[in-house]
């Protein structure tokens, strides 16, 4: 058995780097909600898959500029989203805060204390400022 623990670590960024990362921010939180508004219009409350929706707005999610692996991401936290809604019935979901979401490929390990991010750009080195659980 393994066990994994997960532990939200500040990133320290530059000037330029915070900058790349809000702009990728915008750009996911603006394919998140096309995403959405195109389900809330074609599904009409039915539960979406993700597979047959990423064939269906990939083209309208890549020409925003996301990164690839930044931008499947962006569909399925909408497919998340739009099916939560789904199930509960309500109105129509807003897209107020996001957090991008990141696989292998947008990410790795630098250093014990540095990650190489994939942002808007290019690749970043960002120092962590772990806390003290971080190393227990």
């Amino acid at each position: 058995m393994v066990v994994r623990r997960s532990v939200a670590v500040p990133l320290l960024l530059d000037g330029s780097q915070l900058l790349d990362y809000l702009k990728l921010e915008r750009i996911y939180r603006l394919a998140k909600k096309v995403v959405v508004e195109y389900l809330v219009q074609s599904y009409n409350g039915r539960s979406a898959g993700c597979f047959r929706v990423w064939h269906e707005v990939k083209e309208t999610v890549r020409r925003l500029g996301l990164p690839s692996a930044y931008a499947q991401q962006a569909v399925k936290d909408a497919v998340e989203t739009y099916n939560a809604w789904a199930t509960a019935g309500e109105r129509p979901p807003e897209i107020r805060k996001v957090s991008p979401y990141t696989d292998e490929m947008a990410w790795r390990l630098d250093s014990a204390t540095a990650l190489s991010i994939r942002l808007m750009s290019g690749r970043h080195i960002a120092e962590l400022w772990p806390h003290k659980r971080f190393w227990l």
